[in-house]
């Protein structure tokens, strides 16, 4: 016990190192639980009328590409599965752009095409300011042009979409990391004056304080940080970086768990000794 004591930590840090790289580059499927809030957020959107439009705010950069970005291929799988439409835009620079090749390679895989099943509106600076013109004419807000400045009555999906409104929309997705996003500028601008129903996209940290707007009834459903996407990721039958992340983050964990247990029970054999 008292060699188990004196460990040098670095050797646990390397044991930690191997067990997170070696997991990544060969995982092995532990066994994921799917959660309430998972759940009810893939039920909600299996839910949709074929052919729903719904609207995707990316509404993140590269800080929280990790949690979010495969949120959005997973929801952006199961919406063209189902036939949905797709209207990506955002209030953060470079997250629109970020999520673009991605949404393509999805969109191709199941011949799904550019200005008519879907269309990626772009950054559009202003924060509340464009999400409230967004409510009353879209085209204006996006100033009659998509994310590469071709003019948007090109595109026959703009045709029967002219605002963020439940006229237009169906439901309005959320990916969100903080200001602007769903509390500040979705929940009253979006939701309070039109009751678009609004489904929350968040990150960790963000978790708890946003659970408020579900209970409250302002969101519809809610993707809890990457243990979420993982499990949207398994509901909606793309596996991809969120699943792949859950083995070692587990394994990391349960290593961690162990160490504290060896302490404690190193601890209280040799105090007695010390004493």
């Amino acid at each position: 016990m008292e060699a188990l004591m004196n460990i040098d930590r670095r050797w646990l840090f390397l044991v930690v190192f191997v067990i997170v790289f070696g997991i990544l580059i060969h995982p092995i499927g532990l066994p994921i639980v799917i959660g309430p809030d998972a759940q009810k957020a893939y039920d909600y959107v299996q839910g949709l009328p074929a052919g729903s439009v719904v609207w995707l705010g990316i509404e993140f950069n590269q800080s929280s590409k990790g949690e979010l970005l495969p949120m959005v291929l997973a929801v952006a799988n199961q919406l063209f599965k189902n036939n949905d439409k797709i209207v990506v835009s955002g209030m953060w620079q470079y997250g629109t752009e970020l999520v673009q090749p991605y949404i393509e390679n999805i969109a191709q895989k199941y011949g799904k095409q550019y200005g008519v099943d879907w269309i990626n509106l772009g950054w559009r600076p202003g924060n509340a300011t464009f999400l409230h013109q967004a409510t009353q004419d879209l085209n204006a807000a996006c100033a009659g042009v998509d994310h590469t400045g071709q003019p948007l009555s090109s595109f026959p999906i703009m045709q029967s979409v002219k605002a963020l409104t439940p006229d237009y929309f169906k439901l309005a997705i959320v990916f969100d990391a903080g200001t602007p996003g769903l509390p500040d500028a979705y929940i009253p601008i979006v939701y309070e004056p039109l009751h678009l129903p609004l489904l929350d996209g968040t990150i960790q940290m963000s978790v708890q304080e946003n659970k408020n707007y579900l209970q409250a009834g302002q969101i519809v459903a809610m993707i809890p940080g990457s243990a979420g996407a993982a499990q949207y990721e398994k509901l909606v039958g793309v596996p991809g970086q969120a699943l792949a992340s859950q083995d070692p983050l587990s394994l990391g964990a349960l290593f961690v768990t162990l160490l504290v247990i060896l302490g404690n029970i190193g601890y209280f054999a040799t105090r007695g000794k010390k004493a």
